[in-house]
């Protein structure tokens, strides 16, 4: 996951279906404080991933985020790696809590 800053704020970039399905699915259980801002897909695989294009869609639209269609040069430019299939999520910062170790509680 790779931070990005867009007008001011900080967002996290997920890459690839497999950790935007759990974004999705996290928000939709309400087990999440995330939201997503937009999903960007490489408009060059509108046909190999044409499936997993319209399921993210209809996600956008029930969920309310920007679904846009882009270069896959953009799409290289924010991923971290090379594994995300041409689909990243920019999605808002959760902050995790530093955890409490039994030294400490003493």
């Amino acid at each position: 996951m790779q931070n990005y800053i867009y007008d001011k704020e900080i967002y996290d970039i997920f890459e690839g279906m497999t950790a935007i399905s759990s974004v999705i699915s996290a928000i939709e259980s309400s087990n999440s404080k995330r939201s997503i801002h937009s999903v960007l897909y490489n408009v060059d695989k509108k046909k190999s991933k044409y499936n997993e294009l319209k399921f993210l869609e209809y996600k956008s639209k029930d969920l309310g985020f920007e679904f846009l269609g882009v270069s896959h040069s953009i799409i290289d430019e924010l991923a971290n790696g090379k594994t995300h299939g041409g689909i990243i999520a920019i999605c808002s910062k959760v902050e995790i809590p530093t955890l409490i170790t039994p030294e400490q509680l003493l």
